[in-house]
């Protein structure tokens, strides 16, 4: 039987799992808008809200278990990783918002050509999609294997701007909307290695 502590500790488990859930809904219907010059502003920016509600939510929740139960060991520890990760997932939401803010603070662009961050941002949906798996199953592997994932992102990344610098785009505004995404993107992956870093620390006790 569960004690109070563990109840209280599994119910917080479930709304960060509804918040991962939403956060990966959020990331790839940017991404689909963006590729596709689609507006959806209105609908991410509700998301993009939703999600920081639901991680004050959380916060509060995780601080009023730690003021009450006084956890320690692996209970603390599961305490302050869902408090990171549902940050974490809070990100996801504002930098998917902001993508799809790209057509506002630049106006109409294209037709662009997007295969270089087309590439970037399928990567980018995998690693915050399995940062995603490996909290909600508890997969340490997988976890560990963000990092490497991320390395990727961050070398097409580099290699995307000193494409732009080389072979800078005809239309000002395609290159602005490709760099913006790109770094909207970078960020995201970042924040998959810390929630992959907080499975970590949660499951085994490590700072990896």
């Amino acid at each position: 039987m569960q004690s109070a502590v563990e109840r209280e500790i599994s119910a917080l488990f479930k709304r960060v799992g509804e918040m991962a859930e939403l956060a990966e809904r959020t990331v790839k219907a940017s991404v689909e808008a963006f590729l596709s010059g689609s507006e959806a502003g209105i609908q991410l920016r509700s998301w993009s809200d939703e999600l920081r509600s639901m991680q004050e939510v959380v916060e509060g929740r995780a601080v009023e278990i730690i003021a009450r139960y006084q956890p320690v060991a692996t209970d603390l520890r599961r305490v302050k990783s869902l408090m990171k990760v549902s940050y974490d997932l809070s990100r996801f939401g504002r930098y998917a918002y902001d993508i799809a803010r790209t057509l506002e603070l630049i106006g109409p662009y294209g037709p662009c050509e997007l295969g270089a961050v087309r590439d970037m941002a399928q990567r980018a949906v995998e690693v915050i999609s399995a940062s995603i798996r490996a909290f909600l199953n508890g997969d340490l592997k997988l976890a560990r294997r963000i990092d490497a994932m991320d390395s990727e992102i961050d070398g097409m990344y580099i290699e995307y701007i000193r494409r732009a610098v080389r072979e800078p785009a005809e239309d000002a505004k395609c290159l602005a909307a490709g760099l913006l995404f790109a770094r909207h993107l970078e960020r995201m992956a970042d924040h998959a290695v810390y929630i992959s870093k907080s499975v970590i620390y949660m499951l085994t006790g490590q700072m990896d």
